[in-house]
Parts: C-alpha cells; sequence; structure tokens
C-alpha cells in the first residue's frame, strides 16, 4: 500500500512537473512582468530607517512579599505592578500615551536637522514639507484633492483635540513612525522611531524619549508639586503677618518705652506674645514647606538609559529583494493553480 502511495505521488510529481515545463514560456513571460511591475513599486516607495532607545525607571520601594511575589509572577510572564502601586497610570499603559492627541502633538514641536541639511526645523515641518512618498501616494492624494472640498489651515497646537483630515492625518502618521513599549517582566520601556532620515529618526527616538520622561516626572510628583504650591502660599501670608504684628510691635514700644503704667506695659507685653505666636507660625509653615520640596526630590523618578540613539546604517523597510521574490512566488502559485484548475476543467 506504501509503495502504491508513493508512486502515485511521483506521478503527480511528475505530471505537475510536465505542465510546467509545457507552459514554461507563459511561466517566463508572467515571472518576468510581476519582477518588472514589483520592482518599478517597491523601488518608487521610500526608505525608511529606524532607531530604538531602551528606558530603565527607578524602581519603587516594596515589601518583601510583593517583591517575591513579583519576582515569581515574571517568571510566569505575568505583571503585578498594578497591585503594588497606587498609581493610576501604570507602566503598562505608557504605550497608551501615544493614543492621546494632545501628547502627539507636542512631539510635532521637536527641532532636528536632516543628514543632508544641519538647519533646525520643527518635526511638523519636516513632516508637512520634506517628507517624500510614493508615486503612487502622489496619484492618490491628487485625485483626493480635485474631488474634495479644499479645508482652510489649521495650527495643531491650539486644540489638539480638533483637528482637520489633514492634520489629523499627520498625527496617524506619527502613530506609526513612534511606537512606545514596556517589557512587563523588566519594566523596561523601549521607544522606536522611523523616519525617511537615519539622523531623524536618531533625534526623535531621543527627544522622544525626554517627552515621556517629563511625562512621568510631571504625573509621579503632581501631588507633591500642589503641595508646594499651597505650603509655600501658607508660608508667604504667615511671613506678612509676621512682619505686621513685628512692625506694631516695635513701634509700640520704642513710643512707650519710658511709659510706667502697668496697662501700657501689659499691652506691649501681648503684643510682643502675638508677635512671637506669628513668628512660630510663620516657622512652622516654613518648615513644612521645605518638607514638601524633598517630597518632590523623593518622589521624582531616576531613569537610567540602558541603550542610546543611534543613528540606523541600514533602511529598516521596505525589504526590495524580499518583496519583489515574494510576489513572483504569489504569481507562481497563481499562475500554476489557474492552469491546474484549466487542465482538470477539460478532463471532466
Amino acid at each position: 500500500m506504501t509503495n502504491e502511495n508513493n508512486e502515485m505521488k511521483t506521478m503527480t510529481l511528475v505530471t505537475f512537473l510536465k505542465r510546467m515545463k509545457k507552459h514554461r514560456k507563459l511561466y517566463g513571460w508572467v515571472m518576468l512582468a510581476v519582477m518588472v511591475i514589483s520592482a518599478i513599486w517597491i523601488y518608487s516607495v521610500p526608505r525608511t530607517y529606524t532607531a530604538q532607545t531602551a528606558l530603565a525607571p527607578e524602581a519603587e520601594q516594596q515589601s518583601a512579599t510583593l517583591g517575591g511575589l513579583n519576582m515569581m509572577a515574571s517568571q510566569l510572564g505575568l505583571d503585578l505592578s498594578n497591585v503594588q502601586t497606587t498609581d493610576a497610570i501604570s507602566p503598562t499603559l505608557y504605550p497608551e500615551l501615544m493614543n492621546d492627541n494632545k501628547f502627539v502633538v507636542e512631539l510635532l514641536k521637536i527641532q532636528l536637522h536632516t543628514s543632508e541639511s544641519p538647519v533646525q526645523r520643527s518635526y511638523y515641518t519636516y513632516l508637512t514639507r520634506e517628507r517624500k512618498q510614493s508615486w503612487m501616494a502622489d496619484i492618490k492624494d491628487a485625485l483626493v484633492a480635485k474631488f474634495s472640498k479644499s479645508e482652510r489651515p489649521q495650527n495643531p497646537f491650539k486644540n489638539p483635540y480638533m483637528l482637520n483630515k489633514d492634520n489629523e492625518r499627520i498625527v496617524e502618521q506619527i502613530r506609526d513612525d513612534i511606537k512606545i513599549s514596556v517589557d512587563r517582566q523588566t519594566g523596561v520601556i523601549n521607544v522606536f522611531a522611523t523616519a525617511q532620515d537615519p539622523v531623524v529618526c536618531k533625534l526623535l527616538a531621543d527627544s522622544c524619549t525626554e517627552h515621556l520622561k517629563v511625562f512621568i516626572v510631571k504625573y509621579r510628583t503632581s501631588k507633591a508639586q500642589k503641595d508646594v504650591a499651597h505650603y509655600r502660599q501658607l508660608m508667604h501670608d504667615a511671613q506678612l503677618q509676621y512682619e505686621r504684628v513685628r512692625r506694631k510691635y516695635a513701634a509700640s514700644a520704642d513710643a512707650n518705652q519710658d511709659v510706667i503704667l502697668e496697662s501700657v506695659r501689659s499691652k506691649v507685653e501681648d503684643m510682643e506674645n502675638d508677635m512671637q505666636l506669628k513668628y512660630n507660625q510663620y516657622t512652622a509653615m516654613s518648615t513644612q514647606y521645605e518638607a514638601a520640596i524633598a517630597k518632590v526630590r523623593e518622589q521624582t523618578p531616576v531613569f537610567t538609559v540602558l541603550q542610546g540613539a543611534c543613528v540606523p546604517v541600514k533602511p529598516s523597510s521596505p525589504k526590495r529583494v524580499l518583496t519583489i521574490l515574494g510576489m513572483m512566488l504569489f504569481a507562481l502559485f497563481a499562475l500554476t493553480a489557474c492552469l491546474v484548475a484549466r487542465d482538470l476543467l477539460k478532463e471532466i
């Protein structure tokens, strides 16, 4: 039985090869046409480069029990950071920041230069004036512009949550070009930036990392910063009250220096006690203010750069040779399927 099956498979393969040989000219012309068309298409697509940075935030203090559980969970591919922190935004949610228009629009202000020109320009200017696209995309944009109503220019920084179609397309392009990911086991934050210029993608990766660090620091210290502002105001008010009472006491003491009346002396002593009370209040508020500043420093996370962004040497996409080979392979299978189906229909 096994020999019969092997013989049938051999006959099928031989028949298949005979059919290919029979239509070898057709295969040759189709493969040549697919190769030429694929090359024309793929070589018109601008090449892009990708740069990466890796960032490790300072780990929060945790109990021994939670630390042990986190170690065991990380070995299983789980993440217990949400359990052991009271933050509303855990590190695993940092990639979701790219879904916020305000965060993305702020990236448009990044100043950069290209490998061909040292002149500084904003990321917004680079995307709107210098970014290239394929001729097929140019034709598509021309057709869309011809059959759609023209929109008035809009400043995207005015209201990031109310963008026109052009600016919305730019924001979506940034979301495609800049990616943020977090390793659930190690907590390492990775930032990937893609651009058509190798220097631009390196600068984008560095700048996006800095924007992310600023956001994290601002979020982690927001409550402590409010406490600093609150105690600063209280300290300022206490200082004004103390200065007012002190001047009043000094004037009264100088005016009644030679007075021996007990009522006057008692009034001066009351003013002195009030001045001391105001001074104690001012000192207490000053201490609270210094403690609030220290708390801000304590809650400010420290970041360690594990991998800095480098100017890439080789483009990341598109893979031109692989694309052409893939298209030719697909055409080979498609043509073979059509020929086999046609021969089977003839036999029926």
